[in-house]
């Protein structure tokens, strides 16, 4: 996924895990087996917890002390993490799963190429002209995992995750004019873009993020705008990713129908 993002598309953050193996595991001789049917198991196999990984970026700083990764710096990390693992564990590279991905998606005419190596850079305009800029989210929907989606999906995604990570959420952002040096690098925890509470400093709100969510993310109080009905345009909203990117972007449409269940809680009982 990383190897394949457009030039003007940038690895925000990534959240991965490798799950442990359960296959191989064995009951631990100092547990007390219960006398209801448990096993006590103790995995045998190193894996990889749930992490979430920075890269560098041009809309966020990672958090905290947090060390962000180039994209190089991150196919090597993983790759020597997982060769580790599969050399001495039965364990398969496949079991390594992507739980959710940010990207920010650049204007092409703000990015450039850095002559020694080769890799895609912002141009510094893109915070003197305070450019605009698309964070989109993607994460894996729980409501996707039933057995009978999953089997569709097997078909519609051959040798594919079968909980493919879907779009959740889009940001249209204001990159913010430079306030250290001419460098597009920052300190960890600035954000690169306008939040709502710096359009208000600056007494300027069409700089405030328009946030694009699904329904079922919103909040009360959420000034979100509604996202699927935009799902249909969505190279309006991501054209580099959805012009460029055929082989990460991929529609599927489930056909079904809703269901209502009433379920009936007794308050009190009456003689």
């Amino acid at each position: 996924m990383l190897e394949q993002l457009p030039n003007a598309v940038f690895p925000v953050r990534a959240k991965i895990q490798l799950h442990r193996s359960r296959e191989h595991d064995t009951t631990h001789e100092t547990f007390e087996r219960p006398s209801y049917p448990v096993a006590v198991q103790v995995p045998t196999t190193a894996y990889i917890p749930e992490t979430t990984i920075y890269f560098d970026n041009p809309a966020e700083r990672p958090r905290g002390d947090t060390k962000a990764w180039t994209v190089d710096e991150a196919l090597d990390g993983l790759s020597d993490a997982v060769d580790a693992i599969v050399a001495e564990y039965p364990v398969e590279r496949e079991a390594l799963a992507l739980l959710s991905v940010d990207i920010v998606e650049v204007p092409t005419h703000f990015v450039t190429t850095n002559a020694d190596s080769g890799t895609p850079h912002v141009k510094p305009s893109l915070y003197d002209r305070q450019g605009e800029m698309r964070i989109a989210h993607f994460q894996r929907d729980g409501a996707l995992s039933a057995t009978a989606v999953r089997e569709e999906l097997s078909e519609t995604l051959p040798g594919q995750s079968r909980s493919p990570i879907q779009l959740t959420a889009v940001e249209h952002v204001t990159a913010k004019p430079f306030r250290q040096g001419q460098q597009s690098q920052g300190s960890a925890g600035i954000a690169r873009y306008y939040t709502e509470r710096d359009a208000e400093n600056v007494d300027d709100l069409s700089l405030t993020p328009a946030i694009y969510r699904l329904q079922h993310l919103a909040r009360d109080g959420d000034r979100s705008r509604p996202l699927r009905p935009s799902l249909s345009n969505l190279e309006d909203l991501l054209p580099v990713m959805s012009r460029q990117a055929d082989d990460l972007l991929r529609p599927v449409t489930f056909a079904g129908e809703e269901l209502e269940r009433s379920v009936f809680h007794a308050e009190e009982v009456l003689r």
